[in-house]
């Protein structure tokens, strides 16, 4: 028996010392709402991890495509012709050379090929490395050259392929790109 003073008059409490503990069913339910908001918890944290991978492989496969698709243009536009006897068309991976000149106007040679799943250029007979990044792989690079009596032109097929842990994504690109030195 507890004694305790309220108004300058001193009280028995029997039960006191009972009335600051929780009940068992107060405890629970604490844990029953406790357990809910972890598990929604953890759900929304995961989820989020799931999308920002997806959104990383979207943007190396998008990147990777930006990149080999403005050399590819680039080059091709401002190629004098196309190396028919080292250029391979249709079958991928295609690869193709072209006969071009440099910054200072002396004729060069630029290839663009497929090496370790991945899109490399090469000039004058050196490889100047992958136009991929390493977290992309070519599925599917082929080449069609398209000829007419006024100009040449070569249609690409890029497949795209990228992958983090479960999560994978696979795109695919097309471009026609005229010779303009070759009209």
């Amino acid at each position: 028996m507890l004694k305790y003073r309220d108004n300058g008059i001193m009280r028995h409490s029997f039960f006191s010392r009972w009335e600051r503990a929780f009940s068992l069913v107060e405890i629970v339910v604490y844990i029953a709402l406790f357990s809910i908001l972890s598990v929604v918890v953890t759900r929304a944290l995961i989820s989020s991890a799931q999308t920002f991978n997806r959104l990383r492989i979207a943007r190396d496969v998008n990147d990777s495509a930006i990149d080999v698709m403005e050399r590819l243009t680039r080059e091709i536009r401002n190629a004098k012709s196309v190396d028919l006897s080292s250029s391979n068309f249709i079958s991928s991976p295609s690869n193709v050379v072209l006969n071009t000149t440099d910054a200072a106007g002396a004729p060069m040679t630029v290839e663009f090929f497929v090496a370790t799943s991945s899109i490399h250029v090469r000039e004058n007979g050196v490889d100047k490395g992958p136009l991929t990044s390493g977290k992309t792989s070519v599925d599917t690079f082929r080449l069609y050259l398209i000829n007419n009596t006024n100009s040449s032109a070569i249609k690409i097929e890029l497949f795209l392929f990228g992958r983090r842990g479960p999560i994978e994504k696979q795109e695919v690109y097309y471009d026609t790109v005229v010779l303009r030195d070759a009209y």
